[in-house]
């Protein structure tokens, strides 16, 4: 496992609520990979490297994107 970012700086990172990244981890579809140590109820985080897995197959790029002007 390398560095981990909790879904709190993950939210100010990306400027969106943390309860949306929470959201998102509660998908059965892909979620967001959020985890949490056994025992604990706050303190969620995800990996890094999980994150920018996920991201690739979650983020469209820009070009892709309906949004695009």
């Amino acid at each position: 496992m390398g560095p981990v970012i909790t879904v709190v700086d993950l939210s100010k990172a990306f400027n969106i609520d943390p309860d949306y990244l929470r959201q998102l981890g509660k998908r059965l579809d892909d979620p967001l990979p959020i985890r949490l140590l056994p025992g604990k109820r706050v303190g969620q985080f995800v990996v890094v490297e999980e994150l920018v897995e996920w991201l690739k197959g979650n983020a469209p790029l820009i070009a892709d994107s309906p949004m695009r002007r």
